[in-house]
């Protein structure tokens, strides 16, 4: 039995990462839920828990996500992505949640195959809430639609996708010593009139043409094809003079507006066989932007490839893009290899990370109402990540290690004396690792897990160096026959001194020179209670969230001007619709 637990999970692992074909990465069960497994399902909801919004189902940040190159990951609503998956009969699920603070998440997702082998995936993701202080809201919306088609010579795949991502930035409470005279929601902020609107529109085509071969092994003309459309406007009205050094058009009220779209157009050839597939395309891009003032637009020649191989114990790939013309020569490697065998209970993991590139365009050229930089000569942006990780599954125990360590130098960051972005930050270069470990063990229905992560950095240790967390939970059936299946948890987590971050909305950066001198913040511990029940495809979720708002200091931040939040009550439900 702990053979095939390893095994299923390592053919599940390799399924989604590995798909060797445009189509399906996996099929869908009967036994699948929106929201994913109970366990996933009493946190799909976690990220609303937090006073300053990142994701839904994530309340803290991860350093490599604030320290690679880029924007800052939590100034943008990201999507989950939808997995392509194959249904043979009609499903449409449906996921709802809510709570205080005005928090709400939708999603729906529809799954149906066809005739002579099209498939059709579609999904909508909306959430939004009012926040735990004033002018904070956010509103997200997001569609996703996946057409897959087969002949007996062809593979197509068409997507589209859309995003809707509005926020209202309140800049912070204005005075944390009211924090005890005053409910958190009438506490004056910085800020009343600041927000940001984001839209963004994608189409792609995937086509596979077999030239040579037969079903089994084949040589394929391979052409992908892509319209990218994304548009930020940042507004504010208000004294700007009290928080920015310059401005340019108006002192009192603010518009910038950033543009860009892209066409990307790339033909080659695809090798494939049930075990390796190979792909080499070449690819023009052609760019399209503009700001406030200028408009702008290059063109780039870039080499994109892929390698994918996978047998029963082994799982490989390796996919780069080189440009050649129009982006300074810039390159990035990503390369994962997965190992299982049935005879042993353990397996092993290793991603290999490598990128070389320019910053993001609205980091080489921006002119607007608070800032004007242009940068002819960009300087590449380097980063380095190796992650290793060994898991041991049993039917009674799950253990996992990971490491990862990474490198980065020439990173841009934003300074606030200059409003510009340079490489001469103490954030722009650095090293950093993390350790960390989770454990499973099951005692008939009850089931204890644990997690703990360690973070190192070479330079200023603004994030907590430990996290952890423990959580019990107890499954089981009640009623006639146990139809009635339900789900306790209660969940602790830590983590460990750090400092409050310093966001900065009107560019989607961090300040990182205002965060050296923000004061320590204590650690905390916070808990949590969860309730999930099931019935065939009917699922009801209840979560008591911030129970350490008890007994935690009020002025604790994560980011600065956003105090701990209280308590949070959420609930739920999920039904799934076949046929």
């Amino acid at each position: 039995m702990n053979k095939l637990v390893v095994v299923a999970l390592f053919i599940f692992y390799c399924g989604k990462v590995f798909s060797q074909e445009l189509g399906p990465e996996d099929t869908l069960f009967h036994t699948s839920r929106t929201f994913g497994t109970t366990n996933e399902l009493v946190h799909v909801m976690d990220g609303f828990s937090s006073s300053f919004f990142f994701q839904p189902q994530h309340s803290v940040v991860n350093a490599l996500d604030l320290l690679q190159p880029g924007l800052s990951s939590f100034s943008t609503a990201d999507k989950a992505v939808k997995p392509f998956l194959f249904s043979a009969l009609p499903h449409l699920g449906f996921g709802f949640g809510f709570g205080a603070q005005g928090s709400q998440i939708l999603r729906l997702d529809y799954e149906q195959a066809f005739a002579h082998q099209t498939l059709l995936n579609l999904r909508y993701d909306r959430w939004q809430r009012t926040g735990f202080i004033r002018s904070d809201d956010l509103r997200f919306s997001g569609l996703q639609l996946k057409l897959y088609q087969k002949g007996r010579a062809h593979e197509l795949q068409v997507t589209f996708d859309n995003a809707s991502d509005d926020r209202q930035w309140s800049g912070g409470i204005a005075d944390y010593t009211q924090l005890t005279a005053l409910a958190l929601d009438l506490i004056p902020v910085l800020k009343e009139q600041s927000y940001t609107q984001k839209n963004s529109y994608c189409g792609t085509i995937d086509l596979r043409y077999r030239l040579l071969g037969d079903s089994i092994r084949r040589l394929n003309l391979a052409s992908y094809h892509a319209y990218n459309f994304q548009q930020r406007i940042y507004n504010e009205i208000g004294n700007l003079a009290a928080y920015y050094p310059q401005t340019f058009l108006n002192t009192d009220t603010c518009t910038d507006t950033f543009r860009q779209v892209y066409f990307d157009n790339r033909f080659g050839l695809n090798w494939s066989t049930p075990k390796l597939n190979i792909s080499s395309l070449m690819g023009v891009k052609q760019r399209q932007w503009a700001d406030a003032s200028l408009q702008y637009d290059t063109l780039e020649l870039n080499w994109n490839n892929q390698l994918i191989f996978l047998d029963k114990n082994h799982a490989f790939k390796h996919e780069n893009t080189i440009n050649l013309v129009g982006a300074g020569q810039g390159l990035h490697f990503n390369s994962s290899y997965a190992f299982g065998n049935h005879k042993t209970p353990f397996t092993f993991r290793i991603k290999h990370r490598f990128s070389n590139e320019w910053p993001v365009l609205l980091q080489r050229t921006y002119l607007s109402n608070l800032t004007n930089y242009n940068w002819s000569n960009p300087q590449k942006e380097k980063l380095h990540q190796i992650i290793a990780a060994m898991a041991y599954g049993s039917t009674l125990l799950n253990i996992d290690f990971n490491v990862s360590l990474a490198s980065y130098e020439s990173i841009y960051r934003f300074d606030m004396t200059t409003m510009s972005w340079n490489t001469n930050t103490l954030a722009s270069v650095g090293q950093l690792a993390t350790f960390g470990t989770k454990l499973k063990y099951c005692v008939g229905p009850l089931k204890m897990s644990s997690s703990y992560e360690f973070l190192a950095q070479n330079s200023n240790q603004f994030l907590p160096k430990h996290r952890a967390a423990l959580a019990l939970q107890w499954s089981g059936g009640i009623f006639k026959d146990q139809r009635l299946k339900v789900s306790l948890e209660g969940q602790l987590s830590y983590q460990s001194k750090f400092q409050a971050l310093v966001f900065l909305p009107f560019i989607e950066s961090l300040d990182w020179s205002a965060i050296q001198n923000t004061p320590e913040q204590n650690g905390f511990l916070n808990a949590q209670v969860n309730m999930a029940l099931e019935v065939k495809t009917f699922r009801f979720f209840i979560n008591v969230a911030n129970l350490g708002s008890y007994w935690n200091q009020s002025a604790i931040s994560m980011i600065q001007g956003y105090p701990f939040a209280p308590m949070q009550i959420r609930i739920g439900l999920t039904w799934d619709f076949w046929n």
